[in-house]
């Protein structure tokens, strides 16, 4: 019980740092605060944690390949190179989208080519 309320406190802690120094922190911020008041309520901070201590459970199942409860070595290591594959997919991918929206082959999307896609995607 008590590692709970430690991870508690160090969430907490986490998330106004994370809201002060980051950009996505402002955003972070916003949806924490369930009622848009500018400010976490305790029940607020609570539902917070619950999903950030819901989506690292999920990390971990995911990381926990043989399911045995625990996290080796090699599973950690295989979980950081899945996540550089996919990674590496998304920026194959996005560079991919770039280069087709990018009809002149120039590097750069004009506002041209830009309106073609846009009409281009209407018209379908």
């Amino acid at each position: 019980m008590n590692n709970f309320y430690i991870l508690a406190a160090l969430m907490s802690l986490s998330i106004c740092s994370f809201a002060d120094h980051h950009p996505q922190g402002k955003e972070l911020f916003k949806r924490f605060d369930a009622n848009g008041d500018g400010k976490i309520s305790t029940a607020e901070h609570e539902k917070a944690i619950q999903e950030m201590a819901k989506k690292r459970r999920q990390r971990f199942a995911e990381m926990d390949a043989d399911g045995d409860g625990f996290v080796s070595q090699s599973e950690a290591a295989a979980a950081v190179e899945k996540k550089k594959q996919r990674l590496e997919d998304f920026k194959e991918k996005r560079d991919q989208r770039l280069e087709r929206m990018d009809s002149n082959g120039d590097g750069v999307i004009s506002r041209d080519e830009r309106k073609s896609l846009i009409e281009g995607k209407a018209g379908k």
